[in-house]
C-alpha cells in the first residue's frame, strides 16, 4: 500500500518520462526496479521477502541464507566491481536486471533480517567485545574496499558493497542487546517519522535541486523532511484526514 500510494504520489514528477516508455519499461519500472526514486527500497522489501518465504518452505534458514549471499556476490561483481573485472581479465559485465531490486539487494538483506530473528532465540548474541570487534572490522573492510574500486579502478557504480553486510548485522546485533529507554508515544512518532522522511525526501531534492552546494541541499532537505513528516502525522491525528496515516 506504502509503494502504490507514494508511487502515485510522484507521477507528476515521472509523467515526462513514462510518456516516453513503453508498456514493458513502465512495468519493469513499477514492478521490478522499484521506480526511480527511493521507492526501490519498498519494492525490493516486498520481492526479497517473497523470495526469502517461499524459500523457506523447502530449504533450511542457513541454506537460504547462503543462496542470498550468492546473489549478493553476483550482484556486487556485475555492478560495483564491473569496471575491475573489465580491467584485470578484459571481461565486459553487462548489469542485466539491475542490482538495487529485490533479488540482488533486498533479498540477501531480508534473509540475513531472517537469519538474526532466527538465531536470537537461541541465545548466541552475548559476547559483547566480539561483536564491536566485528562491527569496526567490517567498517575497516568497507573504507578499503570503497577506496580499491572507488579510487583505484574508478568504478560508476557504488549500489553494492560485500562489506556493507557484515557492517549490518554487527551493528544491528549491537543495537539488539542494547537497552535504550524510550517511551512508547516517542518511539511510534520516530518510527512515522522515520518512513515519511524517508518516502519523501526526493520530492524535497527536486524542489530544492537549484542549490549547486551539495551540503546545502542535504540540510534543506533534512529539515524539510522533517517539518513535513512531523506536520502530516498531526493532521494524521484528525478524524476528517486520518487518510493520511496511508503515507507512513
Amino acid at each position: 500500500m506504502l509503494y502504490i500510494v507514494w508511487s502515485v504520489i510522484y507521477l507528476p514528477v515521472d509523467i515526462g518520462e513514462l510518456g516516453e516508455m513503453t508498456i514493458p519499461q513502465i512495468l519493469r519500472l513499477f514492478l521490478w526496479e522499484g521506480n526511480n526514486h527511493a521507492l526501490w527500497y519498498l519494492c525490493g522489501t516486498v520481492i526479497g521477502f517473497i523470495i526469502t518465504c517461499v524459500l523457506l518452505k523447502f530449504l533450511k534458514p542457513k541454506q537460504v541464507f547462503i543462496i542470498a549471499l550468492l546473489f549478493l556476490v553476483i550482484g556486487t561483481v556485475k555492478s560495483t566491481y564491473s569496471t575491475a573485472v573489465s580491467q584485470l581479465f578484459g571481461i565486459s559485465l553487462p548489469d542485466y536486471l539491475g542490482s538495487r531490486n529485490g533479488l540482488f539487494y533486498g533479498f540477501p538483506y531480508i534473509s540475513l533480517g531472517m537469519l538474526i530473528a532466527k538465531s536470537d532465540k537461541k541465545g548466541i548474541f552475548t559476547k559483547r567485545k566480539s561483536l564491536f570487534v566485528g562491527f569496526i572490522t567490517s567498517i575497516i573492510l568497507l573504507a578499503v574496499e570503497g577506496c580499491l574500486f572507488v579510487i583505484h579502478f574508478k568504478t560508476t557504480s557504488t549500489i553494492l558493497w560485500l562489506s556493507v553486510l557484515p557492517c549490518t548485522y554487527y551493528f544491528f546485533v549491537i543495537l539488539l542487546n542494547t537497552h535504550i529507554q524510550l517511551g512508547k508515544s516517542f518511539s511510534l512518532t520516530i518510527r512515522k517519522m522515520s518512513t515519511l522522511m524517508y518516502v519523501s525526501h526526493s520530492l524535497f531534492i527536486t524542489v530544492f535541486r537549484v542549490f549547486s552546494s551539495h551540503l546545502v541541499l542535504f540540510i534543506l532537505v533534512v529539515f524539510a523532511t522533517a517539518i513535513f513528516s512531523l506536520v502530516v502525522i498531526k493532521l494524521s491525528e484528525i478524524k476528517q484526514i486520518s487518510f493520511l496515516r496511508f503515507l507512513y
